[in-house]
């Protein structure tokens, strides 16, 4: 079919049942017409024949707005065929405009542009016409899915001749692969939900076309011989968010031969919301497991990892003992999650790894765990571990499971432990809260380590500060919120007081009250770095709109963290000296400098706000990081200068997520 001018009456035919025309085009071009086919044909006549009947028929009333689309669309099919002897790029500009009116009509018109043109130059313009539908989730979003995957698709793939930029025409088809593959780029971003010029993962089709796509993604003609566009779909169907993808995944992920593209397909199911245990996706992935690709290996135990449970107990047990340390870290965290009764018993020996992300697992696992078995192996392992991070984690571990705090002194904590192990019961021996430890170590008499805002220095850090044009704003200590604000003059009924400046808390309020956030930041920022031995390596990550990285500033590009001497503590305090209050507030770049090189294992951040600008949806930002410092296991403190409840809640989460502490200051 081809819309011109005087076919005015179908196209409001076609507007007058777009939901009986709908789901007949899907179902005649999906091939499932079947046994109600007549009865389908049957409706669709005695619609039409109605529509014919003079002065409008049935539908004559309430057209008005219809109509309006319709002329606007009749105008574009004409200048359209006006623009027939043009080439491919100047008719371009048309077909977009068409795919801004989200009608059945006009997906019918580019659907058919797909078997009339045999111009792989204009599958472009009716491809990303297709796009703007699907992505504005119109009521025929599933004809234009149904247009791409069953007509655009084998259009695309079979396409011999092209008119290109100088005019020249019948290319070979072999020229024209690069070009193939773009194209066939912008149908996988559709499929997938990715927008042009993202680079997140997409999320899927919308819900009213995502089931259909995973029913008919492999009836595509020739997809099996087409390794490419197999992988292709295999990765789409992956991205939707129904649950009958499991079954196309089963049956299709071992047809192909791409370890990346399976990879893809299996951490889609990883990165999924909701994950709760589920058998079938457990044994998707447990073919996978003995792998060669160690990328595909790891992946694989992610899956039963995050949908086993007990069931895969054996496979975790052997996994402690794997050459890669990805893998015992994951099988570390399964068995922990799993409540493995033997636990300490199979982790106390990977207290002595030689990676540190799984040191840090165990730690993690036996603080969870609680109980008298999990205190001796901790403050052992403080004289054997050579990783000032692990040090860091027992000595919290501990001091939130005894209450006390002995910073990383052995010797202490194992003279108070077998003075005090039998008065103790399992129920004294488990975690206290984030916040009590906080408590915990305000009150301890003696630190053997440099302290910024009251944490422990120790480790390969990260400082990241906030400086953004909020930091301009007073700083008001945390303790002194909620109080009585006084001015200066007070009136009463009878005089008036002069409110004198106090010593004490109130006083100090006032003073650091003229003090603005950056200063504050930068004051306590020198005065740990007075506090610092040598030869600790640091970063220090100052950010706003963009971040301003005080390694990326050297002469020579490094990947790791620089140790701290004489110069360059020099070089420090004055690059903290020019960090400049201005701009927005951009946390997942900041977030993202500072772990980019690959030692780092503590971050400090601080900030006076939620993020402005970048990834700025809170939970979008915490499953990205999640994303990264998964098996990384970098602890990212936090401390919040003046956060409203809403920005804490995101500070909060991002602290406890990541193995940290949040302090308001």
């Amino acid at each position: 079919m081809s819309l011109k001018p005087n076919n005015s009456r179908r196209i409001r035919t076609f507007r007058s049942h777009p939901g009986a025309f709908g789901v007949f085009r899907v179902l005649l071009h999906s091939g499932e017409v079947g046994l109600y086919g007549g009865v389908w044909c049957a409706v669709w006549a005695v619609c039409l024949a109605a529509s014919l009947v003079p002065n409008g028929g049935l539908w004559a009333e309430g057209e008005t707005e219809d109509d309006e689309i319709d002329v606007k669309l009749e105008a574009l099919v004409e200048r359209f065929e006006d623009e027939r002897d043009l080439d491919a790029f100047q008719r371009g500009d048309t077909i977009i405009e068409i795919g801004k009116i989200s009608s059945d009509e006009s997906v019918e018109f580019l659907r058919e542009l797909y078997e009339t043109e045999d111009d792989l130059y204009v599958y472009f313009p009716v491809t990303t016409a297709l796009q703007q539908i699907v992505f504005r989730r119109a009521d025929s979003v599933l004809e234009a899915v149904s247009a791409l995957l069953l007509t655009g698709l084998p259009a695309a793939i079979n396409a011999r001749a092209s008119t290109v930029n100088d005019g020249s025409v019948n290319k070979l088809a072999t020229d024209l692969e690069p070009e193939k593959e773009r194209l066939l780029a912008l149908f996988s971003d559709t499929f997938e939900g990715r927008e042009l010029g993202s680079v997140s993962r997409g999320q899927g089709l919308p819900p009213q076309a995502a089931g259909w796509f995973v029913k008919n993604a492999f009836k595509v003609p020739g997809v099996r011989k087409r390794p490419k566009l197999h992988d292709l779909l295999l990765r789409a169907v992956a991205r939707q968010p129904t649950a009958n993808r499991v079954n196309v995944l089963t049956r299709e992920i071992r047809k192909s031969k791409s370890p990346d593209v399976q990879v893809e397909v299996l951490s889609s199911l990883v990165d999924a919301e909701g994950k709760r245990p589920n058998k079938k996706i457990a044994r998707l992935g447990k073919p996978f497991l003995r792998a060669k690709n160690i990328r595909l290996r790891r992946v694989a135990y992610e899956v039963i990892y995050e949908y086993g449970g007990k069931r895969f107990r054996s496979e975790f047990l052997k996994g402690l003992k794997n050459r890669d340390w990805m893998l015992r870290a994951i099988c570390v965290d399964a068995l922990a999650k799993s409540e493995e009764k033997t636990l300490v018993k199979r982790l106390t020996p990977l207290l002595d790894d030689p990676d540190l992300r799984v040191q840090i697992g165990v730690v993690d696992a036996f603080l969870h765990r609680g109980g008298p078995e999990v205190i001796e192996p901790l403050y052992k392992t403080l004289d054997t571990t050579k990783f000032e991070r692990t040090k860091a984690d027992i000595a919290d571990a501990l001091a939130r499971l005894i209450k006390r705090d002995f910073g990383i002194s052995s010797l202490q904590w194992e003279s108070w432990w077998l003075t005090n192990k039998d008065k103790l019961s399992r129920g004294d021996l488990q975690a206290i809260s984030i916040e009590e430890l906080a408590q915990v170590q305000a009150t301890a008499r003696e630190q053997s380590t440099a302290l910024y805002y009251g944490l422990r220095v120790l480790g390969h850090v990260a400082f990241v500060i906030d400086c953004s044009k909020s930091m301009l704003n007073r700083y008001e200590p945390a303790q002194s919120k909620g109080k009585k604000k006084y001015s200066k003059k007070r009136k009463s009924k009878s005089r008036t007081t002069k409110v004198k400046k106090g010593k004490g808390k109130g006083g100090a309020k006032e003073e650091q009250g003229g003090e603005k956030r950056i200063d504050v930041a930068r004051k306590e920022l020198r005065k740990v770095f007075e506090g610092l031995q040598d030869g600790i390596p640091f970063n220090i990550v100052g950010f706003n709109t963009e971040t301003h990285d005080f390694l990326g500033s050297a002469p020579k590009k490094r990947d790791r963290l620089i140790e701290l001497r004489p110069s360059v503590r020099q070089e420090a305090g004055k690059f903290i000296e020019s960090l400049k209050p201005e701009g927005a507030t951009n946390v997942a770049k900041a977030l993202r400098d500072a772990i980019k090189y690959e030692d780092v294992d503590t971050v400090f951040f601080l900030s006076d706000g939620a993020p402005t600008v970048g990834i700025t949806d809170q939970k979008e930002l915490l499953r990205d990081v999640h994303g990264w410092n998964r098996w990384r296991k970098i602890k990212i403190n936090v401390i919040g200068f003046g956060l409203q409840p809403n920005e804490r809640s995101l500070m909060v989460a991002l602290a406890a997520e990541n193995y940290g502490v949040y302090l308001d200051r």
